[in-house]
């Protein structure tokens, strides 16, 4: 395989796992909205209780985008860890280690880096979340069998949407969707999930064979 194509082919397959990120959506804060309920207060509250209560997490996940639909396993250690496994034949590992988000193509052996603090995943994985003061809640929906938060951000990127969704009556995170300010939408899925795992901390090391900056 001649460098050019390879390269086209890395690049193809990082593209891939930055959306499970939304890396190219940044969140900015829209206009003014209407202010929250009471209800949609206490559904925040809850949603910032479930996910300030996660320690380590594991299950699978489904991620849809523009690129097609791809699967793998998750793992999860609260606070600032993270790491997706795409399935086979993807030769692809997703890693956040507290401070950067790494994309690791293992043909390649390269990892390209982006720092935490630019992603909607540091949403997630931030200690002490409290949605309210961290992000501009655009909406809160309850529908039959979820509930979903949307919420929007300004942290210097383009604007987009981060969905955060919620199963009912059970309230465990189910999903989350970003849009792009292109409107280009990514979905994660997660199913299978296990809580409270022992997890060593090299799953959450990126790998040294070097990296290429954004």
């Amino acid at each position: 395989m001649d460098r050019t194509r390879a390269r086209t082919i890395g690049l193809t397959r990082r593209r891939a796992a930055a959306a499970l990120a939304g890396l190219w959506a940044g969140l900015a804060a829209g206009p003014a909205l209407a202010a929250l309920s009471s209800r949609d207060r206490d559904t925040i509250a809850k949603a910032d209780a479930y996910l300030n209560g996660i320690t380590t997490m594991k299950g699978r996940f489904e991620q849809l985008a523009e690129q097609g639909l791809a699967r793998g396993t998750f793992y999860m250690s609260r606070p600032g860890r993270l790491r997706f496994e795409y399935d086979p034949p993807a030769k692809i590992r997703f890693i956040v280690d507290g401070t950067w988000v790494g994309v690791d193509d293992m043909d390649l052996k390269v990892v390209n880096r982006y720092p935490l603090s630019s992603t909607p995943l540091k949403v997630l994985l931030s200690e002490g979340i409290d949605l309210a003061r961290d992000t501009t809640i655009a909406s809160v929906e309850e529908l039959p069998g979820h509930t979903r938060i949307t919420m929007r951000k300004d942290d210097g990127l383009a604007q987009g949407e981060l969905t955060l969704v919620f199963s009912r009556p059970d309230f465990e995170l189910q999903q989350w969707i970003i849009v792009d300010a292109q409107g280009t939408r990514t979905s994660v899925r997660l199913t299978d999930i296990e809580m409270g795992l022992d997890f060593p901390v090299s799953l959450f090391t990126l790998y040294d064979y070097g990296y290429e900056d954004r």
